[in-house]
């Protein structure tokens, strides 16, 4: 079934901590092109957003986190496109302990719609980047950058233009992000289950 203008696709950033507890973060992005676009198409699409936000940041990924997956949804016409492999990238670079599962360096994006805001908790990366209970400006910078990657407009190598939503799964709108802030203070998002996604 093509995907067409306007609609939502949502990208599963699948990870494993430790080869053991899964770590997922979860995209939404709009379709921006006025020609359909066929199943190949979105998920070479999901791969290539993926992988350029975590090309960024991977340095300082833990050594011990592996790129496990990517999960591509339509909640368009419930329309489940799977699961399939990173192409590249496989695990993250960065030496050191590994932060426990639940820190993270967490971003989030203010909508003009009060108490609409979109959350991104980025991780697991190295104990190496925190000094003073903050991380590294290096890390920072860099994460910001996957920040407004995640809620700013991506074009693909063929052309597929996507744009970065905060997705209301109760009305099935897509909000723009109005500006966007990445903390230095670690976060901890809580993890239901072990072995369950965050």
């Amino acid at each position: 079934m093509p995907v067409a203008l306007g609609d939502f696709f949502r990208i599963t950033a699948g990870l494993l901590y430790k080869s053991n507890d899964e770590i997922q973060n979860v995209f939404y992005v709009r379709n921006n092109n006025g020609d359909p676009a066929d199943d190949a198409s979105v998920m070479i699409a999901a791969e290539e957003f993926l992988e350029d936000l975590y090309g960024d940041i991977n340095p300082y990924i833990s050594e011990q986190v592996t790129y496990n997956y990517i999960n591509v949804f339509v909640p368009t016409g419930q329309q489940a496109l799977g699961s399939f492999a990173w192409p590249s990238l496989t695990v993250g670079t960065a030496t050191g302990e590994v932060t426990a599962p639940g820190v993270c360096q967490l971003s989030y994006a203010r909508t003009g719609i009060s108490r609409r805001i979109g959350k991104k908790y980025w991780g697991a990366f190295s104990e190496a980047h925190i000094a003073n209970g903050v991380w590294d400006s290096a890390q920072t910078l860099l994460t910001q950058l996957a920040a407004q990657k995640t809620w700013g407009t991506f074009v693909t190598s063929f052309g597929l233009s996507l744009t970065g939503v905060i997705y209301d799964r109760l009305t099935g709108q897509g909000r723009g992000a109005l500006s966007i802030v990445t903390s230095t203070i670690p976060a901890y998002q809580r993890r239901r289950k072990q072995g369950r996604g965050v």
